[in-house]
């Protein structure tokens, strides 16, 4: 049913483009009742409810996860700069940036370990 009535905004809206009205379809129909019946068969459509809910969670959600990756990865990187510039400790720098930049904090902490216990090099 909806399609159906797609179709037919598209029909009227395509004879209004064209400028091929007959007297009584442009009295029938103008721009502003095509926009109304549009808005209208819409209305009433739970599809069209469920979606902009979807829409609204999946954005909220997105926000979240990507403010704490984003902060977790600057933090990361702070402290990588901090423990290899200023400490001098010799971690070597494509993994360490590699992994720092994917897991933040946490992954320097990892490479910090792993290059305590001896199974990393050190950078030269």
């Amino acid at each position: 049913m909806l399609e159906l009535q797609t179709t037919a905004l598209i029909m009227r809206a395509a004879i209004l483009a064209t400028g091929t009205n007959t007297a009584e379809n442009a009295a029938e129909t103008s721009a502003a009742d095509l926009g109304t019946q549009a808005i209208h068969s819409l209305q009433q459509n739970w599809m069209v409810l469920v979606i902009g809910i979807a829409l609204i969670v999946g954005a909220v959600i997105l926000w979240h996860v990507m403010k704490n990756l984003i902060g977790n990865l600057v933090l990361g990187l702070i402290a990588f700069v901090i423990i290899k510039f200023l400490f001098g400790i010799p971690l070597p720098f494509g993994a360490t940036l590699l992994v720092t930049a994917i897991f933040g904090l946490a992954g320097i902490g990892v490479m910090l370990i792993l290059w305590w216990l001896g199974i990393i090099p050190s950078a030269p």
